[in-house]
């Protein structure tokens, strides 16, 4: 018996994997009753509470130029870079983490998909660079 069932036994516990619209809108129409999801929330149909910022890094093909730098990327660096980026609606919290810290030119952008791990299989195609969390190191998905 793990410790959520021994603590709350009254507790149904069922994981669904669902990008921050999807679980915002499951929880609106209460087919879940909790979730962690990024912002922004619509404070008149949902509470949240901060648990964590992420880190931000630049994520490129095996031997891309980029790879060996000692040093943060610039935006010099990423000029005229190809760019996978993250769907402006159905990705928003990394969309607009990356354009508000990010220089990107709309030429640039080659893809526009919603989750992490098919950005980081499209660079590691090679199809570009992108914007990861700190956290997807953890995927195992070498470039």
């Amino acid at each position: 018996m793990n410790t959520v069932t021994r603590g709350l036994p009254d507790v149904r516990l069922d994981l669904r994997e669902l990008v921050t619209s999807s679980r915002v809108e499951a929880l609106r129409h209460e087919e879940v009753d909790l979730g962690p999801a990024r912002p922004p929330f619509d404070a008149e149909t949902s509470a949240s509470r901060f648990m964590h910022r992420a880190a931000l890094l630049v994520a490129v093909p095996a031997g891309h130029r980029l790879a060996p730098l000692r040093r943060p990327v610039g935006a010099r660096d990423l000029a005229g870079e190809p760019v996978v980026m993250h769907h402006p609606l159905r990705a928003r919290y990394f969309h607009d983490l990356v354009i508000s810290s990010v220089p990107v030119a709309r030429d640039d952008v080659v893809h526009t998909v919603d989750q992490v791990l098919t950005v980081l299989w499209l660079v590691q195609a090679g199809r570009g660079l992108t914007f990861a969390p700190a956290s997807a190191g953890e995927l195992g998905i070498s470039p």
